[in-house]
């Protein structure tokens, strides 16, 4: 009699053990697997306080790619220091999905954000600089107070963009 209540209870453990390494694998294919994705949810925000919940379709919550829209480079950085940035993608991927390539090109997204800021305040002041030979070759009054209105407008931006970047360490 009790080695029949022995094999019966071999069995009921046998079983028991197939369901629990089934459920791993169903497990580890659906939220590990390669090309699966679970939702990670995020609050992001920027400096003046406006904040954005969303909900990224990630791998492993570890890291994130970045790709600007027109842009062919991606970079990877944790997902901790994200925060509210206008057109980018994200991708969510496992931590050793990189290659050792895709390692050195890591960033955070300060610097990412100081580089935008930086190219953007070029412009402006080439720009500005642009007007004030306009200015200087303006025949009429009328044209000089309408060039000279754009630059005072280009100064203001450029006065704004400074001031961000200094308030942000840059």
């Amino acid at each position: 009699m009790n080695s029949i209540y022995a094999i019966r209870e071999f069995f009921r453990y046998l079983v028991l053990l197939v369901v629990v390494a089934a459920g791993l694998l169903v497990a580890r294919s659906h939220y590990w697997g390669e090309g699966k994705a679970y939702p990670l949810d995020m609050v992001l925000s920027n400096k003046e306080g406006r904040k954005v919940e969303l909900t990224v379709m990630g791998r492993n919550n570890t890291t994130v790619d970045v790709k600007r829209i027109g842009s062919h480079n991606l970079v990877a950085y944790p997902i901790q220091e994200l925060t509210l940035m206008s057109k980018l993608r994200l991708w969510v991927y496992p931590t050793g999905y990189y290659s050792n390539h895709m390692a050195d090109q890591k960033a955070d997204l300060g610097q990412i954000h100081r580089n935008e800021v930086m190219k953007r305040i070029d412009q402006l002041s080439t720009e500005f600089q642009s007007l004030g030979y306009k200015i200087n070759a303006a025949e009429t009054e009328v044209e000089k107070n309408t060039y000279g209105r754009e630059q005072e407008d280009v100064l203001r931006r450029l006065q704004k963009l400074r001031l961000e970047l200094d308030n942000r360490g840059g």
